[in-house]
């Protein structure tokens, strides 16, 4: 079926499944299986309690997921609705029904929606049939609802309309609703100098004013009187906020840390949440891998009126243990907020008054800077005890300059959107504060005035905000707890867990409106990996699924489609901070590049279409920030000089350095704003990992209708593109034009052409750079000429690396190629000394330690043939007199293949030892025909098959080829991965649907083969599970037992005894072994159940083929039974008849009830207002059940 782009809004109901076959003892007595659940969870063997949730899916993309059912194997009820935004390529909507293991999940059933069906915005609700993982039709049946909104039909309502009057109601189905008469201070770094920012006029004659953030909080710190509340993702107590030598303040030179503790011991309750870097520990770093100073922060205040709490990211209940392992480890709380009770506006006054601060500027070390952005000029000043400079391992202030300047941007809050962000500060601290110390402010009632307005309703100056969140109930007290509940909260229910990603939306709702042009700075662009081209990756394994970069490119085809100008500018940095040739910071880029190369490609497509000649880069156009610096006077002078050809004795020389983008806004159209700490990734996007903070603003008095928004958002813009380009010009008032979007281009490339050339004459006259990158004909992103490095630098701008770098690898890469080194080191020194046993030792756990390593050499001259693996304390199998004398060629191989495959096909299976105890051996034309199937990527090719075969000449090729290349036969390095690439050519071509998409795509999109070991933890990244069990096919097609799996290992039965991977075989002996008796109890008992007859449920609501016969109880509720002989069963006014009426009236309560709120919730949305449940309920209580 062809793919149909969904774009718009997708309401869905998901109410329950039928019939299920979840697992072999669903069907029987509820004692029986309950027994065998807690058998199988005590021993370790099999499912255990039954735990069913389900998912909805766009093709390959997961858009939403019900929460976990508990002990409905049969007829699980969710009754879940989700409100989804849509922007993507699908024929079906997929339900999908998965059993829940301690790791991973297992596949019960899928049900396909054909997006045709919904595409006319018309509401379905109806049964689907379940199917098996290969679309064969199952006896269960699942219950959805479902309705679209296309964005194109909704023109009167958001689509395309910018704010539109001043009572716009604000994002919908949000946490936090839009507050009016509020007053917003927008900030542009950390601080503005003195008469930097020229007059830049605005609506009623007036000019744009800049406000200055560090000596505004310094202020408001300062002046607080009962409480400071302060989160951060870092917050360094020795910076200091006022650093303007022309701007002094009285105290200002007092340290942030200082400065807390002196308000706290006057009395104020200074409250701090900061993230805990979990390898902030002595082992690692004493300040982190982040260099956060969590640790320094906690022990400064430890002992002192400053509590000071070191906040970890704490998963909540919805993930596996792995899961959570990396949302702990790995994920922040990235929240940048300031909350304190200010004097009111009105001299003299008692009272106070709530303000806070939101954006993306941490109170720590390298965030001060100026709209100057200086790499050398203030090292002796502001930034000599405040050098900041990640990207090089040795940058310190005695090798001197460059600096990393940094561009940020705040907000300051006034009014009842102020109360908003002291509740999520308040929602955490009772999550992770641990002591209720929070001021009680219900008793300074009479001093802290509750929220209220601050701005007058005819005030020209007047703000409405809306606050958003990504956070989850592992960061914050007091989420509901049903999906119900969350959902009339404006929270989104997951598996076991309440999410506000209310960012997302935010976003999503401000391009949807956007009329003219959109303006973004951001330190990551990176998303919608769903859209991604599939040349050598797998996009439904990156799991950057959220819809940002998707919508804009989308928000300019409709643009382009209608005849309409359009413009968006994307600000990001030259490169992620961190060394930039590193494997993480390269993995990024690539990323960064897939993604604007998805954009591209839907605008060059649109414009191709229209039939119009013109370049992508006037619709979409990315740019970076840097600065250079001619040498002046009086600058400072290192003491130490950086090392010869490294990049940062290069920078120096050239006097050029990146300005760090850390900034997280959008403007739309210059009348919206959204300002915060989170990034355009999934991690901030999400909801569930890190956690996050933004408002979304406008001033409903000047707005973009008929004449262009010419408010304070505006000259926010204006000063922005001052401070990025050193000048001001009339087309900039017009962002969307041609006019306009050609001249910002060309300054930025004339701007990079200064930055990367070889000579200097004078400093940079403006910041902004052009990304260096070109666009083809076909929207696939290039290098541009001359540019395959960024300056200075190794590191590509364009690279095409994709890693897969798990927890271990970021924190242990550095040390284990140490350690490498040195076991490397060891093993020569013993084939030195003529030990080779023990020199294949440590060169097997050197190879293990860090595979790049060249140690081939030495592996051969150790005798290593490929034959001996090593177990996980580096110990050698075998010894060299044991290996089989192998050519050179040979014994490189496999170095490079045994001591990963070996090691671990022996814990896959029993050795296969002889009575000698030599290892198996291998012959020539066993290697051939594994370096054969290795070297070939196609399926076809690799089965040797031409495309027309049929099937019959598949399952022969398999046939032939996996006897020849299975690891039990074949003892050949890379026997084991040939023998996974013959099973998978198999899976795909055996199999008429995956073929047809295999032979049209080039992709293997087949349904996953169930599998017998643990699945992988990481099952909510991707739909299809790539990594097939080659075994299972093997023993399906050859008709062998599949082996059962325990905790233990695998074991086979076999006559004569078992064998298995936790410990030596039995072969040939008779002893009773009672540990396989236990092992295999589990399946004995399970096997006895499932020959015991099952029962039906006795009724149904619903009649069916199985239920005819209606009846119905004394209140007027009607059911439905097999037959008539249920008047004999349960005689009229019997005991029994009585106990099972009172018993359907209660379900039949508590489905109306349930199906009423939903009716309610969808009434409240907008969607339906007629509500039959909730009318049907009313008249049962009545006692008039119909």
């Amino acid at each position: 079926m062809a793919l149909i782009l969904l774009h718009g809004t997708l309401h869905v109901t998901v109410y329950e499944a039928d019939s299920l076959a979840s697992r072999a003892s669903a069907g029987a007595p509820r004692f029986f299986r309950k027994l065998v659940e807690g058998i199988e969870e005590t021993v370790g063997l099999g499912k255990g309690s039954t735990k069913l949730y389900a998912t909805i899916d766009l093709e390959k993309a997961r858009v939403g997921r019900t929460r976990l059912i508990t002990d409905e194997p049969v007829n699980p009820r969710w009754y879940e609705s989700f409100h989804i935004y849509c922007a993507h390529l699908a024929s079906n909507v997929i339900f999908t029904i998965k059993f829940d293991n301690p790791i991973g999940a297992s596949l019960v059933g899928r049900a396909y929606l054909p997006v045709l069906e919904i595409l006319n915005g018309e509401e379905v609700d109806r049964w689907l049939e379940i199917c098996d993982e290969h679309r064969n039709p199952l006896i269960a049946g699942l219950r959805f609802m479902s309705s679209f909104s296309i964005l194109k039909s909704q023109r009167t309502e958001i689509g395309q309309g910018g704010v539109r009057a001043p009572n716009y109601p604000g994002v919908p189905y949000t946490y936090f609703s839009l507050r009016q008469g509020c007053k917003v201070s927008l900030y542009q770094d950390a601080h503005v100098p003195d008469n930097f920012i020229p007059k830049i006029p605005l609506a009623n004659g007036s000019y744009y004013e800049p406000h200055r953030c560090w000596e505004d909080i310094f202020d408001a710190i300062s002046n607080a009187k009962h409480l400071i509340y302060i989160t951060g993702w870092s917050v360094y107590t020795e910076i200091t906020l006022v650093r303007d030598s022309r701007r002094q303040k009285p105290g200002g030179d007092v340290t942030l840390g200082e400065l807390l503790k002196r308000k706290a011991s006057e009395g104020v309750r200074v409250l701090m949440l900061v993230w805990d870097d979990r390898t902030s520990v002595a082992l690692l770093k004493r300040d982190g891998l982040m260099a956060t100073h969590d640790e320094e922060t906690a022990n400064f205040f430890h002992g002192t009126d400053v509590h000071c709490v070191l906040c970890p990211r704490n998963p909540d209940d919805g993930g596996s243990f792995v899961q959570d392992l990396q949302i702990a480890a790995m994920f922040t709380h990235h929240q940048k907020i300031v909350v304190v009770d200010h004097e009111m506006p009105v001299k003299g006054s008692d009272q106070r008054r709530i303000v806070s601060f939101v954006g993306g500027i941490d109170l720590c070390d390298g965030r001060y800077d100026t709209q100057f952005h200086s790499l050398f000029r203030t090292l002796d000043t502001a930034h000599h005890d405040d050098f900041h400079q990640p990207n090089f391992p040795d940058g310190s202030i005695k090798k001197g300059g460059p600096r990393e300047p940094w561009h940020d941007i705040h907000s300051r809050l006034e009014g009842p959107i102020a109360w908003d962000v002291l509740f999520n500060f308040e929602q955490r601290w009772r999550k992770q504060g641990g002591k209720d110390v929070l001021v009680p402010l219900r008793d300074l009632s009479d001093v802290i005035i509750p929220p209220s307005p601050v701005m007058f309703p005819n005030d020209k100056e007047t703000w409405n905000v809306q606050l958003f969140r990504s956070i989850d109930g592992g960061a914050a007290f007091g989420f509901p707890e049903t999906p119900e509940d969350a959902a009339k909260a404006g929270l989104v229910s997951g598996k076991d867990n309440i999410i506000d990603r209310s960012i997302q939306d935010a976003y999503i709702n401000a391009i949807r409106r956007a009329k003219n042009f959109i303006y973004i700075e951001n330190q990551y662009f990176l998303g919608s990996s769903f859209a991604w081209k599939a040349d050598d990756i797998k996009p439904e394994e990156i799991g950057a699924l959220h819809l940002v970069p998707k919508e804009l490119s989308l928000k300019i085809v409709s643009k382009i489609e209608a005849g309409e100008r359009f413009t968006v500018y994307v600000v990001v940095p030259m490169w992620p901070e961190g060394v930039p040739e590193s494997a993480s910071v390269q993995a990024i880029l690539d990323w960064q590049k897939r993604t604007m190369e998805m954009m591209y490609t839907d605008v060059v497509q649109a414009l191709q279409a229209r039939g119009i000649q013109a370049n992508p880069k006037d619709y979409l156009t990315f740019f970076c920030l840097g600065n250079r610096e001619v040498l002046s006077s009086g600058e400072y002078n290192p003491e130490e000089q950086p090392q010869e050809d490294t990049d940062y004795y290069r920078a120096q020389l050239a006097r050029r350095f990146m300005i760090y983008v850390h900034a997280k806004m959008m403007i739309v159209d210059d009348e919206y704003i959204i300002i915060g700490s989170a990034n355009i990734n999934q991690r901030s996007m999400d909801g569930s990992r890190d956690s996050e903070i933004a408002m979304g603003a406008y001033q409903p008095n000047h707005l973009s209708r008929r004449e262009p928004a010419r408010g304070q958002i505006h000259g926010f813009r204006m000063a922005l593109w001052y401070e990025h380009l050193g000048m001001l010009d009339d087309v900039f008032l017009h962002p969307e034009s041609v006019e306009c979007v050609q001249k910002v281009n060309k300054l930025a490339e004339k701007y990079w052409d200064l930055y990367a050339s070889e000579t200097l004459e004078r400093d940079l006259p403006g910041h902004l750079l052009s990304y260096p990158i070109g666009v083809a004909s076909d929207g696939a992103v290039t290098e541009l000429p001359g540019s395959e490095f960024f300056p200075d630098t190794k590191a590509r701008d364009n690279e095409n690396v994709l890693l897969e770098l798990c927890l271990s690898d970021l924190l242990l890469m550095d040390g284990n190629k140490d350690e490498a080194r040195r076991c490397a080191r060891i093993g020569k020194d013993a084939l030195n000394a003529g030990d080779k046993g023990r020199a294949l030792k440590f060169l097997h756990k050197a190879r293990r330690l860090d595979p790049s390593l060249a140690i081939d050499d030495l592996l051969s001259l150790a005798g290593e043939s490929g034959a001996p693996g090593s177990d996980d304390n580096g110990e050698s199998s075998t010894t060299s007199s044991d290996a089989p004398k192998n050519k050179p060629e040979k014994a490189r191989e496999a170095s490079s293949d045994s001591s990963a495959s070996a090691t671990l096909r022996s814990r896959a299976r029993p050795a296969a030892a002889s009575s000698t105890g030599s290892s198996a051996t291998y012959t020539d034309e066993q290697i051939a025909i594994v370096r054969q199937i290795r070297q070939k990527k196609d399926y076809y090719e690799i089965l040797g098959l031409e495309r027309s075969c049929a099937v019959e000449d598949v399952r022969k090729a398999y046939r032939k080829l996996s006897l020849k290349v299975h690891p039990d036969k074949n003892k050949a390095p890379g026997a084991e991965e040939a023998f996974k690439a013959v099973s998978k050519s198999f899976q795909c071509l055996s199999n008429e649907e995956s073929r047809k998409t295999y032979d049209v795509s080039g992709l293997d999109e087949a349904a996953p083969v169930r599998r017998n070991h643990q699945a992988h933890g990481h099952e909510f990244n991707g739909f299809y599970d790539a990594d097939i069990d080659a075994e299972e096919i093997f023993r399906n097609f050859f008709g062998a037992m599949h082996p059962a799996t325990t905790p233990f290992g695998t074991f086979h039965f076999r006559t004569g005894g078992m064998g298995g991977h936790g410990g030596q075989g039995m072969q040939g002996s008779g002893n009773f072994n009672l540990r396989a008796l236990i092992q295999i109890l589990p399946i004995i008992i399970l096997l006895l159940i499932n020959l015991l007859p099952s029962s039906d449920p006795l009724y149904a609501f619903n009649s069916s083929y199985k239920y005819g016969h209606k009846v119905l109880t004394t209140k007027g509720v009607p059911f439905y039974v097999k037959s008539s002989k249920f008047e004999q069963d349960y005689p009229y006014q019997s005991f029994k008849r009585i106990a099972l009426e009172e018993r359907i009236d209660r379900e039949y309560v508590s489905l109306l009830s349930q199906n009423c709120r939903l009716e309610l919730q969808r009434r409240q949305w907008g969607f339906q207002y007629q509500t039959p449940h909730c009318d049907m309920l009313q008249k049962f209580q009545e006692g008039k059940a119909a």
